[in-house]
């Protein structure tokens, strides 16, 4: 009979079912990303329930899995990231990038595990441009999944030389050249060079204080949206969930 097997993982989503029971998924370096049965979970007696909350940084006991989803035996919280509680805007930001971490499953998870808990730790700094913060963790975890967008020289001619358009669909960005035989218009190299100098630069406590003007940081943020729109997911609710409270702000 096999053993249980002990993990940590972040709980990057859960469903809850029965009167108390929940259905959790995990993001581990071990196993990538998996499902988990958390019977109880929800009974205020649970000794689990702590651990089994969104969010929850934890180290996790799991039975053998029955099918694709394993049964979980005990966990202990590690990091609750309870302070993202106190701000709306910004645990909204943190369910985002959890639930965008679970599309793309990165190749290296251990990686990708790793800039996730970085990010959210930044996140609970008041100080920390949320803005900032969400596309520096957008192209990092886009790189570590393999396909981040080509910023550096043209998809189509591979120049170097600006100014560029962006085309979510051909992948990057296209020189004035190959962006008009698209009907596109080059607008620059600003938030292109940017972008490459973020998806390039060791992922370090300096990169959160990386200086922007803001016209190049939405610029960028609009490019990397409709990159992740185009190739990961068409609609993410979380997201527009956190640009409503944002613009409520």
């Amino acid at each position: 009979m096999a053993e249980p097997v002990k993990v940590k993982g972040l709980v990057i989503r859960q469903v809850n079912f029965g009167d108390y029971d929940k259905m959790l998924t995990l993001l581990t370096a071990e196993f990538g990303k998996i499902s988990v049965s958390a019977k109880g979970v929800r009974s205020m007696k649970s000794k689990n329930r702590a651990a089994s909350e969104l969010l929850c940084f934890g180290e996790f006991v799991l039975n053998p899995p029955k099918g694709d989803v394993y049964s979980l035996s005990s966990a202990e919280c590690i990091e609750s990231f309870y302070h993202l509680r106190d701000d709306c805007v910004r645990l909204a930001l943190g369910i985002y990038m959890a639930d965008l971490a679970g599309h793309l499953a990165p190749e290296d998870m251990g990686m990708g595990l790793k800039i996730l808990l970085n990010c959210l730790y930044m996140l609970q700094d008041e100080e920390k441009d949320i803005n900032l913060l969400k596309i520096i963790y957008d192209l990092k975890i886009l790189k570590e999944s393999g396909f981040e967008p080509r910023v550096s020289s043209c998809v189509s001619c591979e120049t170097e030389e600006g100014p560029f358009a962006f085309s979510p669909v051909q992948g990057g960005v296209l020189c004035r050249r190959c962006a008009s035989l698209l009907g596109l218009k080059a607008e620059g190299t600003r938030a292109a060079s940017f972008m490459d100098y973020i998806i390039k630069a060791p992922f370090v406590s300096g990169l959160f204080k990386t200086e922007v003007d803001e016209p190049t940081l939405k610029k960028a943020t609009a490019y990397t949206e409709s990159f992740i729109a185009c190739h990961v997911a068409e609609h993410m609710k979380t997201l527009d969930y956190f640009k409503k409270l944002v613009k409520m702000q």
